[in-house]
């Protein structure tokens, strides 16, 4: 919807900022998936985020130089973007390193789950503002009891149906394998 059809809205834009290039990237509520989109081109493999909220960016061998760009300026770009500190680091040397770090599937789950509880945290904030205006209005008024009586089902039916999803994906993540690293020591 920004950018329009064959790009016409984020043209007419550049051509008002004296052609200055324009990069659009897709809000995410999940850090380090956000971190991903800030460093495209560079394919992201993953992330971990850190205590101190910094995150360290996972790439694909050979995308280190993609990702930090010339002279830094995708990094830095990034950086600001994310309003983190960012480490990026190719996918062999942070696995030599033993980092532990979720994969873009697994940010992905993590981001639809955050995204769920914002949609709830707005329902309910909705649902607390409809009750403060019924008290407030003592005349009983059936339209908004109504609204107030079918919003509230509403509610209570997507946070059973998130709390059964929620269920079922601890069980599936139960039942994976775990998969132990084996190393072999060869003696000369």
């Amino acid at each position: 919807a920004c950018i329009g059809q064959g790009g016409q809205k984020i043209q007419r834009i550049c051509q008002q900022l004296n052609r200055e290039k324009i990069d659009i990237i897709q809000y995410h509520y999940h850090k380090g998936l956000f971190v991903s989109e800030c460093l495209k081109p560079a394919e992201v493999v993953g992330a971990k985020i850190l205590e101190d909220g910094s995150v360290i960016a996972i790439v694909k061998d050979g995308d280190l130089k993609v990702a930090i760009g010339r002279r830094g300026v995708n990094a830095r770009l990034a950086v600001k973007l994310a309003g983190c500190k960012i480490d990026i680091k190719e996918e062999s040397l942070a696995l030599s390193e033993g980092i532990e770090f979720l994969t873009i599937e697994e940010m992905k789950k993590e981001d639809e789950i955050l995204l769920r509880q914002q949609r709830q945290l707005k329902e309910i904030e909705k649902l607390a503002q409809l009750q403060r205006e019924y008290e407030e209005n003592k005349q009983n008024q059936p339209v908004i009891e109504e609204e107030f009586d079918d919003f509230d089902d509403e509610f209570e039916e997507e946070f059973e149906e998130e709390q059964v999803e929620q269920e079922v994906v601890a069980q599936e993540e139960e039942r994976q394998p775990v998969v132990e690293e084996v190393k072999v020591v060869v003696e000369e």
